[in-house]
C-alpha cells in the first residue's frame, strides 16, 4: 500500500470569497441578485472545500511522519528522536517556523504500534510557519491504525483552532477505502464551521479521493494525482444555503494547492449554478455559471 506524503503549504481558506459572501446583501429576487447570490454560495462551498483539503493534507502527512511520532511502528528511529525532528521541521505541512517554542506535540499511548493512538498538536498563543501563516489553538487526531492500511481511519477535531484569525471547527474523518490495486480514501466532514469575524459558514461533505497517478512510486509523492467525487452542502450567516454534487470528477494533483479540473453543481436557495475548476491548469481561477451568466472567482492560495 502506497503511503502518501504531503509537503505542500496548508491550503488556506479562500478568505476573499468568504468576505465577499459576508458583504453580499440579500437583495430583491431579480436575475442579477440571483446570479450573485448563487455565485456566492458556490464560492463558499469551494472555500470550505479548500480549508478542509488542508486538514486532509496534514493528517496524511502526519500519518507518514507519524511513524516516528508513534502513530505506527518505526524501527529506524526512536520516539524521542522523532519528536525532536518534528519540532525542528515545524511539524507536517505547517512548515518550519522561526520559533517553535510555542509548538507542542503529544502522543498517547507513546508505545509505537499500539492503537488507537491520539496525536495532539498545540500551537499555544501562536505559531508562525514558513509561509507566514499564524496558527492558534490545537488539533487532535485519533488513528485507529496505520492510515496506509485499508479500513483504518483518522478522526481530527479542533479546539479554539484558527489560521490567520479564521476559525475552524467540526470533525474530519479520513478512512482508507482502498480495494485491490485501487488506492482510495473516503473523507467525511461533519458539523464543520468556518468563522471570519462575525461571519460564518457551516459545511458538511462526503468525498472519495481515488489515486489516478503515482502509485508506482510510493516514496515520491510529487507525481501523485487524485480523482475526487462526492457531495456536500452548507449555509452562511447571511442566509445562503446550498447543496453541492460533483458532476465531473475533480482533479487534485499533489503539487497543486487547488483543484485543477472538474465541475460541481451547486443548488442554492436562489438558483442553481455550476462551479468549474478548469481543464487541467494549476491556477487559482474557477468559474461559476448560472443560466447564461458566467463569473470568474479567485480561490485561496
Amino acid at each position: 500500500m502506497k503511503k502518501t506524503l504531503f509537503k505542500a503549504p496548508l491550503v488556506l481558506l479562500a478568505c476573499s470569497g468568504l468576505i465577499w459572501a459576508a458583504c453580499t446583501k440579500n437583495s430583491a429576487n431579480n436575475k442579477p441578485a440571483n446570479v450573485s447570490n448563487t455565485t456566492t454560495s458556490a464560492q463558499a462551498d469551494a472555500s470550505a472545500d479548500q480549508a478542509f483539503n488542508g486538514v486532509t493534507a496534514n493528517v496524511m502527512t502526519l500519518n507518514v511522519n507519524g511513524e516516528a511520532l508513534g502513530s505506527v511502528n518505526d524501527s529506524t528511529s526512536s520516539f524521542s528522536q522523532a519528536i525532536g525532528k518534528a519540532h525542528i521541521a515545524g511539524v507536517t505541512t505547517f512548515g518550519p517556523g522561526g520559533d517553535t517554542s510555542s509548538l507542542s506535540i503529544s502522543v498517547t499511548p507513546t508505545t509505537p504500534g499500539v492503537f488507537p493512538k491520539t496525536v495532539t498538536i498545540s500551537f499555544g498563543n501562536g505559531f508562525t510557519d514558513l509561509w507566514g501563516n499564524v496558527y492558534t489553538g490545537s488539533i487532535s487526531m485519533v488513528f485507529t491504525g496505520p492510515l496506509s492500511v485499508a479500513g483504518n481511519s483518522a478522526t481530527t477535531t479542533f479546539t479554539n483552532y484558527s489560521v490567520n484569525s479564521i476559525g475552524l471547527s467540526g470533525t474530519h474523518v479520513i478512512t482508507n477505502a482502498s480495494a485491490g490495486n485501487k488506492i482510495a480514501f473516503n473523507i467525511q466532514i461533519e458539523n464543520a464551521k468556518i468563522t471570519v469575524g462575525t461571519f460564518w459558514v457551516t459545511w458538511s461533505a462526503n468525498h472519495t479521493w481515488t489515486m489516478t497517478a503515482g502509485a508506482s512510486t510510493p516514496w515520491y509523492p510529487f507525481d501523485d494525482t487524485y480523482s475526487v467525487t462526492g457531495q456536500g452542502g452548507g449555509s452562511t450567516s447571511t442566509n445562503f444555503t446550498w447543496t453541492s454534487t460533483i458532476q465531473t470528477a475533480l482533479t487534485k494533483a499533489y503539487i497543486c494547492p487547488w483543484f485543477e479540473a472538474g465541475t460541481v453543481q451547486v443548488v442554492t436557495n436562489y438558483g442553481t449554478g455550476v462551479l468549474d475548476f478548469g481543464s487541467g491548469t494549476c491556477d487559482n481561477q474557477a468559474t461559476v455559471t448560472v443560466g447564461d451568466s458566467t463569473r470568474t472567482i479567485t480561490l485561496g492560495r
